[in-house]
């Protein structure tokens, strides 16, 4: 299933911006928007610092929100591949925002080969942590998976282990 560009930016954008704690200096609004364009570039320059060193010490929230800034290109290149390993790592340690994120990375093949199997289990981890977007977008995505894949990704579920 290929969902739409925009949800997936949204949701992303969301879980960048209202998820966890945030410097203080997001919160603040510039005057114009040639100021706006150079206080972005330098807060996600500067959360991008803050939030290396603390993925370094295995820190899942920070890990997750710059997987979120390598998917959007957010201050950087869009980097699929750099946006996957920030949410294996989170999503290792059983942060339930990444899973839902690798979900849909593989719902969408993006960096990743699509698969509605993979999708699912990821989908269906974050889902079991309670995250609401999870279980809505699992229950669109078995609409169109038979109860072979389902079966099969449920396996894949069960068997999961963190990698802490």
């Amino acid at each position: 299933m290929k969902l739409p560009r925009w949800i997936m930016i949204l949701f992303a954008v969301s879980m960048l911006v209202g998820c966890g704690s945030q410097p203080e200096r997001l919160k603040e609004v510039p005057v114009s928007s040639g100021e706006e364009d150079a206080y972005q570039t330098s807060v996600f320059a500067q959360s991008r610092a803050e939030w290396e060193q603390q993925a370094a010490q295995g820190d899942m929230t920070s890990q997750r929100k710059l997987g979120v800034m390598y998917l959007l290109g957010q201050g950087l290149d869009v980097d699929y591949d750099r946006a996957l390993e920030y949410f294996n790592q989170a999503a290792g340690q059983g942060e339930d925002i990444a899973q839902y994120q690798l979900g849909m990375m593989h719902a969408a093949g993006k960096g990743v080969t699509e698969s509605n199997v993979q999708a699912h289990m990821w989908l269906g981890l974050a889902a079991r942590q309670g995250n609401a977007y999870a279980q809505k977008h699992l229950d669109t995505l078995a609409e169109q998976m038979t109860a072979a894949e389902i079966g099969e990704a449920q396996k894949l579920a069960d068997a999961w282990e963190p990698t802490l």
